[in-house]
């Protein structure tokens, strides 16, 4: 397995409820705190944390803003399916923020973290972002492309 990187495919956690809104179209800009950051058109994929341990879905990457919290919240707060009290307890203690705007969200077939790890033995949800190699990213396609 090669050890190339080029900033294409990521993977995300998210708590269950925001990975959906993600999925589903209801969420379109992911806000963070402190995160590498992806090559625009960058497929993000979607993985939902505890209950769900899975990835459930992408959408790609179509800017990249970063700003003030306060101006961030007012430009896309309508876009995170978060509350502003949500907002403010997440990004606390932080003046600064990276908002992620996504586009052509699409739910897959589930991958869960025990297939995770047959791409990747020691993958692990990660605390922001982690990047796919290409050939990681290609048996991700697969499983989530097989039939039920």
């Amino acid at each position: 397995m090669t050890d190339i990187l080029d900033r294409k495919e990521a993977v995300i956690s998210l708590w269950p409820e925001f990975a959906e809104a993600i999925v589903s179209g209801k969420k379109t800009v992911e806000f963070r705190r402190r995160i590498p950051l992806p090559a625009l058109s960058a497929r993000i994929w979607i993985y939902a944390m505890r209950p769900v341990k899975s990835v459930i879905g992408f959408a790609y990457l179509e800017a990249i803003v970063q700003g003030d919290v306060n101006t961030l919240w007012r430009q896309y707060g309508c876009q995170t399916f978060l509350s502003e009290q949500q907002y403010r307890d997440c990004l606390e203690g932080i003046e600064k923020a990276t908002a992620f705007l996504l586009r052509d969200h699409q739910r897959i077939r589930s991958v869960n973290l025990d297939q995770l790890k047959e791409i990747r033995p020691n993958f692990q949800p990660p605390q922001s972002l982690t990047w796919l190699r290409k050939e990681e990213t290609q048996k991700l396609v697969s499983l989530a492309s097989q039939v039920e």
